[in-house]
């Protein structure tokens, strides 16, 4: 009868240990998630600013290749 008893205590045990792992993996795999979506923005925002800066130096370049052609065709 004992041993019954005990085998059931084992088997809760058992049990409630694989729901804490559940949980414990069930947040982080939520963490995981946190940083990946963090990440991805901090990626895409460092993007748009690197397409942005190279976009006015573009616009730079353009603004000093017409004042070179205005002053050629000028002189």
């Amino acid at each position: 009868m004992a041993s019954k008893r005990i085998e059931g205590l084992a088997v809760e045990i058992a049990l409630l240990s694989n729901e804490s792992l559940y949980q414990l993996a069930q947040e982080l795999v939520a963490h995981y998630n946190e940083r990946a979506d963090y990440l991805d923005m901090m990626i895409k925002t460092e993007f748009q600013e690197q397409l942005m800066a190279y976009n006015q130096r573009l616009s730079r370049k353009q603004q000093v290749a017409q004042a070179i052609a205005k002053d050629l065709v000028g002189v």
